[in-house]
């Protein structure tokens, strides 16, 4: 099949699907043996992080290692959240499109913490021995393996994971505590850690974290040849058996938005636009989309509203960034200090206001 890239110069460039395309990620799945994830629902439990991702197993580990009593349940299954199907990028500084805030130190802040959980990452990859093909030259891991192992390390610790059990509501209990309803039956929870963005859009609506809802699609060629030298690219990472995993925020059809990531892919990167001129067509053999929740100014957050703890994702780049907060934030919870990536200060005009009301009620 042969399709032709519009606006990649001014000429169309050709491109060819596999004969071995497929419309699924090239990352493999299927749950290892030993990792069980159909803990039976308790009635009762200390901690409940809802979802299986890398924050909240980065926080169900941390907390199974002090000794708390944590439940993890997933909506669907272990391994299927956007992350363990992105680029598995580990980036160790913060994306350039995120908007810093104007506070000098709090920028600094945010900029040392992603150097720090870079550094957390590559250490816990490392001494979990977690086999994610974690590769610190061109700082990337196979992302979906990168969770599974997450997973494993949290269960090993002593966390129960149920998949496939959707979380209803979480209502507040009287005497404290949360009573939960999930699509498995109800229990009781002391502490509640929410780390589904779009779930806690419905859950948390007054959360002071503000999120927005991007498609993104990839894919995948075939093995380029090592001649063709890629330039540097945010939206773009080889693989080591030679392949190129291309992605781009491009939402509609899966065959509309592969072309226009492809033809990006192509157009950014004049060697291959070479190649594709001398013959070598480049072909896609694998494309998918994922739907990611992020923060509204690209930093990912920790915060707590109403008791309930949550954790949102800042970008698409948060690989390396989302384990640690979820750490960082089970070690708030339980009396250390607030991870550096949190919830944004008060607005000045605001607090100005509230308090100006106070006192005239005072009067």
């Amino acid at each position: 099949m042969v399709g032709y890239l519009r606006g990649v110069s001014t000429t169309n460039l050709p491109i060819r699907l596999a004969s071995g395309f497929t419309a699924g990620s090239v990352f493999a799945t299927g749950l290892p043996a030993g990792l069980s994830v159909t803990a039976p629902l308790p009635r009762e439990v200390e901690v409940l992080v809802i979802g299986a991702g890398l924050a909240g197993l980065g926080a169900a580990t941390e907390l199974a290692v002090r000794q708390h009593d944590v439940f993890v349940v997933e909506a669907g299954e272990v391994g299927c959240g956007p992350f363990a199907s992105g680029l598995g990028v580990m980036h160790d500084t913060l994306p350039t499109t995120i908007t810093i805030p104007d506070e000098r130190e709090r920028a600094t802040r945010i900029h040392a913490a992603a150097s720090e959980a870079h550094r957390w990452t590559s250490r816990v990859i490392s001494e979990f021995k977690i086999g994610c093909g974690f590769d610190a030259a061109t700082k990337s891991v196979d992302p979906y393996a990168y969770v599974i192992g997450l997973a494993k390390v949290a269960a090993a610790q002593g966390a129960a994971i149920r998949q496939n059990t959707r979380v209803v509501d979480v209502k507040p209990a009287v005497g404290g505590g949360f009573n939960v309803r999930t699509s498995a039956g109800r229990l009781f929870a002391k502490q509640v850690v929410i780390t589904d963005a779009g779930l806690l859009k419905r859950l948390v609506p007054k959360s002071s974290a503000r999120t927005k809802t991007e498609p993104w699609t990839y894919v995948v060629t075939e093995p380029v040849a090592d001649k063709v030298k890629l330039l540097p690219d945010v939206g773009l990472r080889r693989l080591g058996d030679g392949r190129v995993l291309a992605a781009a925020q491009v939402g509609g059809p899966l065959v509309d938005a592969r072309d226009e990531v492809a033809a990006r892919l192509i157009g950014s990167q004049p060697a291959l636009q070479s190649a594709s001129a001398d013959g070598e067509e480049v072909r896609i053999s694998a494309a998918w989309q994922s739907t990611f929740v992020f923060t509204a100014d690209g930093i990912p957050q920790a915060g707590e509203h109403d008791g309930i703890y949550f954790i949102v994702p800042g970008s698409e780049q948060d690989t390396s960034r989302l384990a640690w907060l979820g750490s960082r934030t089970a070690r708030w919870m339980t009396g250390e200090a607030e991870p550096k990536f949190s919830v944004a200060a008060p607005q000045p005009k605001l607090a100005a206001l509230v308090s100006a009301v106070a006192q005239k009620v005072k009067r």
